[in-house]
C-alpha cells in the first residue's frame, strides 16, 4: 500500500458496521487503524462494499460518512467527510436501531 496520508493512523481493533442504501443495509466490520481523517477497515467481501456509506463505529456509537479509496483484499481504505454525528444524540429515527447494537 502507498502511504500517501498525512495523518499517521493509529492500530486498533474496533468492532464497526457500513451502513449503506439509507440506513437498510449493513455489513460488519473491524476497524483496524484509524486517524483524524480516515480508517482501515477489514470486511468480509470487500469488493461488495459501496463507495460511499457510513461507517458505524460502535467504540464511540457514531456515524461518519465516507469514501473509500482504496481496496486490497478484505482490507478498505477510507477518507472521512462530514460531521460524525452520536447515535444517541441524533433526532434521526433511521438511527435509532444502532443505539441498542
Amino acid at each position: 500500500m502507498d502511504e500517501r496520508r498525512n495523518d499517521q493512523r493509529r492500530r486498533t481493533i474496533r468492532a464497526g458496521k457500513i451502513v449503506y442504501g439509507s440506513y437498510r443495509y449493513v455489513l460488519d466490520c473491524m476497524v483496524r487503524e484509524i486517524s483524524p481523517t480516515g480508517a482501515r477497515l477489514r470486511v468480509e467481501g470487500a469488493e461488495e462494499v459501496p463507495g460511499e456509506f457510513m461507517l458505524y463505529d460502535m467504540s464511540d456509537a457514531v456515524m461518519q460518512p465516507v469514501t473509500v479509496i482504496w481496496r486490497k483484499g478484505k482490507d478498505v481504505g477510507v477518507t472521512f467527510h462530514g460531521e460524525a454525528v452520536s447515535v444517541h444524540d441524533s433526532q434521526d429515527p433511521r438511527l435509532a436501531r444502532f443505539r441498542f447494537m
